[in-house]
């Protein structure tokens, strides 16, 4: 199969599930009790975790092999957007999650991480137009 295809279908799917997290799964968050938020929000955690990460590690190594084939602007800009999303998922949603969990009130913070998230999901949307641009040129 085609690199570029590869690339295409990880980031669809990439594509797909944040503007799904970001337009359904968080809004949803505001309308938990507090009580029921810290028990959804560990099963949401490993949830999340078992479709996202080989995803993002799928969009890793396939860039990564795109490289060693021969470096490319689009590649470049690609990866740059990958360790932004990536920031933004590891970095900023763990610390989130640990944050939530110790919060006696963590209402202010679930309406925080819908803001916080539409950079990986502007990211990751980046990301496939720029996977697309070749079949558009």
């Amino acid at each position: 199969m085609d690199i570029d295809l590869v690339k295409i279908l990880i980031n669809t799917a990439l594509f797909a599930q944040s503007w799904l997290i970001q337009t359904v799964l968080f809004p949803g968050f505001l309308y938990y009790s507090e009580k029921n938020w810290k028990i959804w929000q560990r099963n949401l955690a490993m949830r999340m975790t078992i479709v996202m990460v080989p995803l993002m590690l799928a969009q890793i190594i396939t860039y990564t092999l795109s490289l060693v084939a021969g470096i490319t602007t689009s590649d470049i800009l690609s990866i740059v957007l990958i360790l932004v999303g990536l920031a933004v998922t590891f970095y900023i949603g763990f610390s989130w999650y640990e944050r939530c969990q110790a919060a006696d009130d963590s209402m202010e913070l679930r309406k925080s991480v819908q803001r916080i998230i539409w950079i990986r999901t502007l990211a990751w949307s980046m990301i496939l137009i720029i996977s697309l641009m070749p079949l558009i040129v």
